[in-house]
């Protein structure tokens, strides 16, 4: 108990600072954004998203429309699936304006 009452004083009084990638996350709101394929943790985002300032990892991205691939009847279809927050592990712009995130856990 008292080593973290210390550590909280510390902290507060400025002695000790977190590391900025614990603090820091990048954020950004989106039209929409794609699943590159069936069952993958990667997503084609939106030009709309390029351009925002970088805080780091993780890379957050609240999707206006999300498309991704589902499973209807005898065929693989890229469905609709509207709203959804992507927390991405990593981002890499693409030559045609749009973003390639990677790493991404979807909750809605």
């Amino acid at each position: 108990m008292a080593a973290v009452a210390s550590l909280v004083l510390a902290t507060w009084c400025g002695l000790i600072v977190p590391a900025p990638g614990a603090l820091a996350a990048t954020t950004t709101s989106c039209v929409s954004a794609t699943q590159e394929r069936p069952a993958s943790s990667t997503y084609d985002v939106s030009k709309d998203c390029a351009g925002f300032p970088d805080l780091g990892a993780p890379y957050v991205f609240h999707v206006g429309t999300l498309w991704v691939w589902r499973l209807v009847g005898l065929d693989v279809l890229l469905v609709a699936t509207g709203p959804a927050t992507l927390t991405c592990a990593a981002y890499a712009p693409q030559p045609a304006g749009w973003l390639r995130a990677t790493g991404c856990a979807v909750t809605r």
